[in-house]
């Protein structure tokens, strides 16, 4: 037994989490539960539904759940496409805010409502399905759906370096917390609007029920860890991000994040295959519309394939997009972020060789695998959890 932990602990590695949104900053770490790791927003039901996918808690234990400390925000907005030669960008309107919070976590039952300012409203018990408020919801623990490898990724981020392939899924047998919900079109703006930006956050809840501050936030993934990656003796700046307005470029670490994304582009990314393809007035553009933290989802447009950035690559490209954008859990978000940053999608998709989930993803709610069971889930969770110091 001995000899199988270490070579565990050796598969596993130091980074294990160390992409999307999982552990994304000091706070967060000391804050597992609301460490929001993935969103995912895309039509569903031949695009009469949305469907949100909100995962937190990386590497939950057998025995992690959801916590009545923390308020859970989805945020939907009205967005159009902007593009006058010089900022591309997205301009968002109107507002409906879910907010989610649980009740009795420390009991064997517990249950979440999920309400609206519009007065949408649904409520739900753990591992339950629920159809009865105004929108489907579901919430439990699920089979993490986000797939890479922790070690080419770091290679890549961090040392400058572009492997070759090796198909090493770090994040097999690890499981997460998730919130689901599926919200019929009609009830979102009138169902008139094609185009939309939705976010998520998570905020301390007071004992009065009120709301403190801000603890994450989550859009898009790869922002964090990839995006913003701190090289040598920079600042991180993950929790003042995190800490900051989805929907908004005007707070005062804008030009910082800016900066950084078109730094870590230029220097660190671009030429890592041996070719030069970004200038500096492309990276400019690519990190406005890319440090507006929120998935763009066209509810009028196909779904299939990997749809991922396809909208704000193709406004970048100044052209009609094709596809839904937004984020579905099988869209290999790894692959797409570091192809666009080394080789400006000039050539070849780049990738870690990585192409799917660990479990197989459902096409109905709440469409993630039941989650990992077993000797090995048990050790990899357990191994994984001391490494980042919980």
């Amino acid at each position: 037994m001995r000899h199988l932990l270490i070579l565990l602990a050796l598969c596993i590695g130091s980074s294990t989490v160390n992409a999307s949104d999982h552990i994304d900053g000091p706070v967060t770490k000391t804050t597992a539960v609301a460490d929001l790791t993935d969103l995912y927003a895309f039509p569903a039901n031949d695009g009469k539904s949305l469907a949100i996918v909100l995962n937190a808690y990386p590497i939950v234990p057998s025995d992690g759940h959801f916590s009545s400390k923390v308020s859970y925000a989805i945020v939907i907005r009205k967005a159009d496409i902007q593009d006058d030669g010089g900022r591309a960008g997205f301009v968002t309107s109107d507002e409906l805010r879910i907010r989610c919070d649980f009740e009795d976590d420390h009991e064997e039952e517990h249950s979440v409502t999920c309400e609206a300012g519009s007065g949408l409203k649904a409520t739900t018990g753990s591992d339950e399905v629920s159809s009865a408020g105004d929108f489907r919801l579901f919430f439990g623990q699920r089979s993490d759906p986000f797939f890479f490898d922790a070690e080419w990724s770091t290679l890549v981020s961090s040392e400058g370096e572009l492997p070759p392939p090796s198909k090493e899924n770090s994040m097999s047998s690890l499981n997460v917390l998730t919130l689901a919900l599926e919200l019929d079109r009609a009830t979102l703006f009138g169902g008139e609007f094609n185009l939309l930006a939705v976010a998520a956050e998570a905020y301390e809840r007071k004992p009065d029920g009120g709301v403190g501050r801000r603890l994450d936030g989550v859009g898009r993934p790869e922002i964090t860890n990839v995006s913003l990656v701190a090289h040598g003796e920079e600042d991180d700046l993950r929790d003042s991000y995190n800490e900051g307005d989805p929907f908004s470029d005007s707070d005062a670490n804008a030009e910082r994040y800016r900066a950084r994304l078109v730094k870590n582009i230029v220097e660190h990314y671009d030429g890592l295959d041996g070719e030069t393809d970004w200038d500096e007035a492309g990276t400019t553009r690519l990190a406005t519309v890319l440090l507006d933290d929120y998935l763009v989802v066209d509810m009028a447009m196909p779904c299939e394939g990997n749809a991922y950035l396809e909208i704000e690559r193709s406004l970048l490209a100044s052209k009609p997009h094709e596809t839904c954008g937004g984020r579905k859990p099988t869209d290999d978000v790894m692959d797409r972020i570091y192809t666009i940053y080394i080789n400006n999608d000039k050539r070849a998709a780049l990738g870690d060789g990585i192409d799917q989930p660990d479990k197989e993803i459902s096409d109905t709610f709440p469409y993630l695998a039941e989650p990992a069971t077993g000797l090995w889930a048990w050790i990899k969770t357990l191994l994984a959890n001391r490494q980042v110091d919980r």
